[in-house]
C-alpha cells in the first residue's frame, strides 16, 4: 500500500523554468535521493508529478516537475504541501525518524509527568509540536517549538517525547 508522506512547502520559484523551491519538514535531505515522483496538495487539490530533476541545498529542495515548465505555472503552487511515497526515500538510521511519525506520541515534562499526546506537527519553516493536553480542563493545544533545547529527547521505541519546562511554555 502507498503511504505518502508530507515532506515540505513550496516556498519559492527559482529562474525562469519552473523550479519550485521546497522547505523541508526533515533536516537531511537525502533521503530524498531516489525520489522519482511527488502530490502536491494546494487549496483542497492534489496532483500527482514525475521529478525530473532535483538538487538539495541545505533545508531546501529544488526540484523540476512535469507538468510545471515554467515560472509562471510554478507560482501558481507557492503555498502547496509536497509529499513524497515513503517507500521512494532511502532508509532511516537506527536514531532517525519521520517528523510525521511523532504524531500520536506521548509527550513527558524532564522531569517525567506526563503533559499528552502529540496531536500534529505544524510546518512552519520550523516544526512546532501540537500536544493535546493530558488536562481535560485545557482545551487549547500546547505549541512547542521542535528544537534540541525545548525537546531534547526523542524515544520512537517507547513512543514518547521530553519537553523542557521552561517557565510559560506548558501553561
Amino acid at each position: 500500500m502507498d503511504e505518502w508522506l508530507l515532506i515540505g512547502r513550496v516556498v519559492d520559484t527559482h529562474g525562469m523554468e519552473g523550479t519550485l523551491k521546497i522547505k523541508c519538514a526533515e533536516v537531511d535531505l537525502d533521503l530524498f535521493e531516489d525520489l522519482k515522483r511527488v502530490r502536491l496538495r494546494i487549496k483542497g487539490s492534489e496532483t500527482e508529478h514525475i521529478v525530473l530533476s532535483k538538487k538539495p541545498d541545505r533545508k531546501i529542495l529544488f526540484l523540476n516537475l512535469d507538468g510545471i515548465m515554467d515560472r509562471t505555472a510554478a507560482e501558481a503552487v507557492i503555498g502547496a504541501e509536497v509529499c513524497c511515497l515513503r517507500q521512494e526515500t532511502a532508509e532511516l538510521e537506527t536514531d532517525q525518524w519521520w517528523i510525521r511519525d511523532l504524531i500520536g506520541m506521548k509527550a513527558f515534562k524532564t522531569s517525567g509527568e506526563y503533559i499528552g499526546t502529540i496531536s500534529d506537527v505544524i510546518f512552519t519553516g520550523n516544526n512546532v509540536l501540537e500536544i493535546q493536553s493530558a488536562d481535560e480542563q485545557r482545551k487549547d493545544p500546547f505549541l512547542i517549538p521542535f528544537v534540541d533545547a525545548l525537546v531534547p529527547k526523542v524515544d520512537i521505541s517507547q513512543g514518547r517525547v521530553e519537553i523542557v519546562d521552561l517557565p510559560g511554555l506548558l501553561e
